[in-house]
């Protein structure tokens, strides 16, 4: 059946989201199909990693056919909450830290960053543009659109999909079949973190934006990101990180849905 907002008009469920991603990612993957890897991206993206509009353009016209004042709306689930100011810092901190435990137990050298410490203000920046406009449509619009049948049911069937979105240009990008798959693992972990954190914080999206560009930043900077062994390790580090937090957060209720919620780090409202 059908399911309709409250003034009567027909809501799309998600598989018209991630049709319409699909679709707009086209001619992206042909791009780097074309060009390859300019050379001067971080990771040696190829072009195709400019697909990270296309979630925010999708959510915002599918919300936009729904409602005039839909994409209005939408993008006002951006606007950071003082009462979150916590979970920023948990979601900032949680997956990069997560990462560094991996890079250096897999026996990662950290003498030397990937980047040049100049260049960092301008990655920051950048990653935090590329995480607004892909949370926008992965969490604000997918996920909370989706997630009252099964907040880890949900994240896990999103983080399939995130993960094999990405597939194209990282072989583009010339990554192998071993280290596509364990960071495939890892993705949909790290899915189940983001949408456990903005569950937590009370439907926060800019707590799983923070800690989207976290990741994109800290993938920069660790100077073996690129081994297999690094990959599978870090994508161990994920699966434990999630099954520490959200899966017992989940079990302990269900968080509030709507910015009702206290949204204080440590007194989430839960909802029996």
């Amino acid at each position: 059946m059908a399911e309709h907002d409250r003034t009567g008009r027909e809501r799309r469920g998600p598989n018209a989201f991630y049709g319409l991603v699909l679709l707009l990612s086209l001619p992206h993957w042909a791009l780097g199909a074309v060009i390859g890897s300019p050379g001067d991206l971080p990771l040696g993206l190829p072009a195709s990693a400019s697909m990270f509009v296309t979630p925010a353009l999708a959510a915002l016209l599918l919300a936009r056919r729904e409602h005039p004042g839909g994409a209005r709306r939408l993008l006002a689930r951006l606007r950071p909450r003082r009462a979150d100011l916590g979970w920023y810092a948990f979601a900032v901190l949680l997956i990069p830290l997560v990462m560094l435990a991996a890079h250096t137990s897999a026996g990662g050298r950290l003498a030397d960053l990937a980047v040049p410490w100049r260049a960092l203000p301008v990655l920051v920046a950048l990653f935090l543009i590329a995480a607004i406009c892909e949370e926008l449509g992965w969490t604000g619009h997918a996920y909370a659109r989706s997630r009252r049948g099964g907040g880890l049911r949900v994240a896990l069937l999103l983080g399939a999909f995130w993960a094999g979105w990405h597939v194209i240009p990282l072989i583009q990008a010339g990554r192998g079949a071993t280290w596509i798959a364990a960071w495939g693992v890892g993705t949909i972990a790290l899915r189940v973190l983001l949408c456990w954190t903005y569950d937590a914080a009370s439907a926060s999206v800019p707590t799983a934006v923070l800690g989207h560009a976290a990741l994109n930043l800290a993938s920069t900077v660790l100077p073996e990101y690129g081994s297999p062994i690094v990959a599978a390790t870090m994508s161990t580090g994920f699966v434990v990180a999630a099954a520490a937090t959200a899966l017992p957060g989940w079990r302990r209720g269900t968080p509030a849905l709507s910015h009702q919620g206290t949204g204080r780090f440590g007194r989430t409202r839960w909802m029996r």
